[in-house]
């Protein structure tokens, strides 16, 4: 459950720690920790008061009574039972009332997919705005670390004034999914709540019962694997590095979704439509905010202090279009633009010394 709550951070994470200073990824890592924690309540869940049974034996003076411990206190008793009144009890009561027009909560998930995301548009677009941030800063970033490969300290005192001068949060675009985590946990316990209700087991399209897992030929299942696969792909387009952090950090996030494959195969069907319709909607709104989104303006700024001469950011390469990414998906090769050979200078011979030009010949003649 948590790598299911975590699964929409861990990408943008990932490409965030990559440029982090060492020094600073132990504090990071324990906040994400504290408020992992905090968040999916690690208390154990209280259990029932046992009720001692009248005796048919009158008491007599040699008769033992046992104290009856007292009622737990009424209120919160675990951390997470902060979120049952604010995230899980409104979205059990959306999703039925969903059904109640849609007749069908296979629909319901999908609508309230669609209403959810909407809701969360504004931190898609912060998201998108610190990513083409980070994206100009890309080749300052490579050229840091290429001058100071052997100085740490200095790497991470260069890398944080870049992002100073430049007025870059680093973390700027984990910030919206972190605080997405609390709303994707409430969902799932709101699904796995209606799930033992009878109208919850109906069939939808070729799935037999929403609340139990999906069995062969798990279609659901490897929609789910393309849509992630081709997310990710959007989200994080190949890019030539010669970082070998990073190289491996690509070769692991391509098998995010056979990771995600296997964990959900074993989830009921109608948390598994639930991911399918986050992931379409998903590369949808990504390619519209895209769009939308006004490339970041040229900052002037210098990068070493031995340096003064100010360098300017040129804005970041444009993101793959929804027609390339599905190339991509496919392995078809991509469209090569056709070099046409420069014509050739125009040159005036000069004539050679000692010889007399066709004009001064005639008038000789």
């Amino acid at each position: 459950m948590r790598d299911l709550l975590s699964h929409r951070s861990a990408i943008c994470v990932a490409r965030r720690f990559a440029s982090l200073p060492k020094k600073h990824l132990f504090s990071v890592l324990g906040i994400l920790i504290i408020v992992g924690f905090v968040l999916l309540g690690c208390a154990p869940l209280p259990t029932a008061t046992p009720v001692p049974t009248p005796s048919a034996e009158p008491l007599g003076p040699a008769a033992v009574t046992t104290p009856v411990p007292p009622a737990a206190p009424s209120g919160l008793r675990s951390p997470f039972d902060i979120f049952i009144p604010l995230i899980i009890q409104p979205a059990t009561e959306l999703l039925k009332f969903l059904y109640g027009l849609l007749g069908s909560y296979g629909l319901a998930i999908i609508v309230f997919t669609l209403i959810i995301r909407v809701v969360l548009t504004p931190l898609m677009m912060q998201q998108v705005r610190s990513q083409k941030a980070m994206s100009a800063l890309q080749p300052h970033l490579q050229e840091i670390q290429k001058k100071y490969a052997k100085e740490r300290e200095k790497l991470s005192q260069e890398t944080m004034r870049l992002y100073k001068e430049a007025g870059v949060n680093p973390l700027g675009g984990c910030l919206p999914l972190l605080i997405q985590m609390p709303i994707l946990g409430g969902l799932y316990y709101a699904l796995m709540n209606l799930a033992s209700t009878p109208e919850f087991r109906a069939p939808f399209l070729w799935l037999p019962n929403l609340a139990e897992p999906e069995g062969l030929p798990y279609i659901l299942i490897i929609i789910m694997v393309a849509s992630q696969f081709l997310y990710q792909r959007i989200m994080t387009p190949p890019t030539p590095t010669a970082d070998p952090q990073q190289q491996a950090m690509n070769r692991m996030m391509q098998f995010m979704p056979l990771l995600f494959a296997v964990m959900f195969i074993s989830f009921p069907a109608g948390i598994v439509l639930y991911w399918v319709a986050t992931n379409i909607v998903s590369i949808v709104q990504q390619y519209i905010i895209m769009r939308l989104t006004p490339e970041p303006a040229p900052v002037t700024i210098s990068l070493t202090e031995s340096r003064p001469q100010p360098v300017t950011i040129s804005a970041p390469a444009e993101r793959p279009t929804l027609g390339e990414a599905f190339r991509r998906l496919l392995g078809a090769p991509q469209p090569v633009a056709e070099n046409k050979p420069a014509p050739p200078p125009k040159t005036t011979s000069a004539p050679a010394p000692g010889k007399p030009s066709r004009a001064k010949k005639k008038k000789k003649r």
